[in-house]
């Protein structure tokens, strides 16, 4: 990873119904990848279709690589294109899907999530254990990519299906990673005290020390969520505690960082809080980051002015907020492709349009067209290239 990662000593988020568990790390390796030869999907059953092929590629070029102590539990397909996409993590498939066929890129933002045994109870080797974890997936993901396998996988995964495509990879990136500790040894226990809630202080009662599945966990979490669910923050001591931006889910589309955090939010802080304004607004906001970013009480960014694709109204708009002038068309995501030019941006993402066309039109001006002359089989007669008079 390009900086060394922070350990999140976080539980697992399950309750368990023994003293001992077995400690693990997991970790999420957010991601991107652009990919030319599906065809932008216009409707739900097409994006389904991306999902279903594209994460079981991702699935099965991950699977092949790694050790015995070493697990995928899931690839998550969170957005094509900056539109997020629902119930990804459902990979089935059970009909044929045909997509209008382009050329065009598509850009698939995804997480990988894994997990590794650690050697001890006290999973103290954790942070290099993560840090081995991600540079031997990303290093055997890159390499498949580069090789031309990963396409080749897509293909077949496809071909299975009933699909025949042919794909191109046209970049792809892997962020830096999120590390959890899940499971570390200990035992915690209910304290049948006021004002008090779990502890795992070694005091417990000899009758739980003799029966500890039935009273003892291995977390603190799992504790709270048996026996003080109904004051779960309390318990867990984070009901004071302001952990991070997180979105507001409310209807008003902007992050907060407050106490109010729900406790669901605070049992998998890694999937849900951030550090900043920014971050929080482009994972979960993204369509209108400008906005989110002022609502939620940052200062507004002026963007980069490149060029980035528009594939909803197959234009190439410029990155900028969006009242800042007829060619921005708002701040985009970190992970999007970004061109200098819209010339270049038409090229590479639009290449069904004609250029002249599409350049002019993500200008808002008028085509003039190349004054050359063409075929009109439909017609049965040559035209110029130039706008119709009517």
């Amino acid at each position: 990873p390009s900086e060394t990662p922070s350990i999140n000593a976080q539980p697992s988020g399950q309750p368990s119904t023994a003293a001992v568990v077995e400690p693990t790390v997991k970790i999420t390796i957010p991601s991107q990848i652009q990919i030319r030869g599906f065809g932008v999907p216009q409707t739900a059953a097409e994006v389904a279709k991306v999902v279903n092929i594209v994460g079981l590629s991702i699935a099965q070029t991950i699977q092949g690589n790694l050790r015995s102590t070493q697990r995928l539990t899931g690839v998550t397909i969170i957005s094509i294109n900056g539109i997020l996409v629902q119930g990804s993590n459902n990979f089935r498939f059970n009909r044929r899907l045909t997509s209008r066929k382009l050329d065009g890129n598509i850009d698939i933002e995804y997480e990988i999530i894994l997990e590794e045994i650690c050697s001890t109870q006290t999973c103290d080797e954790a942070q290099e254990i993560a840090n081995e974890l991600y540079a031997s997936v990303t290093e055997n993901m890159q390499e498949e990519i580069d090789s031309g396998v990963f396409e080749q996988i897509i293909e077949e995964t496809a071909e299975e299906i009933g699909e025949i495509i042919d794909v191109a990879i046209e970049n792809a990136s892997f962020e830096e990673l999120v590390v959890v500790v899940l499971a570390i040894v200990s035992t915690w226990y209910p304290a049948w005290e006021e004002g008090k809630y779990c502890l795992n202080d070694g005091n417990q009662p000899l009758y739980m020390k003799t029966n500890p599945s039935d009273w003892v966990y291995g977390s603190r979490d799992g504790c709270c969520t048996r026996y003080y669910s109904y004051e779960y923050s309390q318990c867990m001591g984070l009901d004071d505690a302001s952990i991070g931006y997180y979105p507001a889910w409310d209807g008003t589309e902007k992050c907060m960082n407050d106490t109010d955090v729900p406790d669901y939010m605070r049992l998998n802080p890694s999937q849900w809080m951030h550090e900043d304004i920014e971050s929080c607004c482009e994972r979960y906001y993204n369509y209108k980051l400008t906005d989110c970013i002022a609502d939620s009480g940052g200062s507004s960014a002026t963007g980069t002015l490149k060029w980035y694709v528009n594939h909803v109204d197959e234009v190439c708009d410029q990155d900028c907020d969006d009242n800042a002038g007829p060619t921005c068309g708002g701040l985009v995501p970190s992970w999007k492709s970004l061109f200098d030019d819209p010339q270049s941006c038409c090229e590479s993402s639009l290449s069904w349009i004609a250029t002249s066309v599409c350049v002019a039109e993500s200008n808002h001006t008028t085509a003039t067209g190349t004054l050359k002359w063409y075929a009109d089989y439909a017609d049965e007669h040559c035209v110029q290239d130039c706008e119709s008079s009517g």
